[in-house]
């Protein structure tokens, strides 16, 4: 799903949706933040924009989640 800082919350709700419906029993999502185009890679000098660099490529970072409807087997392999 993509919805900036939004995505992990959003792809939840989509999952949680699905297995409250019956439509799935385990929903794996994955998320990822991209970088704004409108950020600006130029600064005043190299130290800087190696400073700033952590801030505009992972501000939200991404997730993977996997929801299911409920415990796990006892006797399932770990995954």
């Amino acid at each position: 799903m993509k919805n900036a800082c939004g995505s992990v919350l959003n792809a939840m709700e989509k999952a949680a949706a699905l297995i409250a419906t019956g439509r799935c029993r385990t929903a794996l999502t994955a998320c990822e933040e991209v970088g704004s185009p409108a950020t600006r890679w130029h600064g005043p000098d190299h130290e800087a924009l190696i400073r700033a660099v952590p801030g505009r490529t992972v501000p939200g970072a991404g997730a993977a989640l996997v929801l299911t409807a409920g415990p796990a087997d006892q006797d399932a392999p770990a995954c």
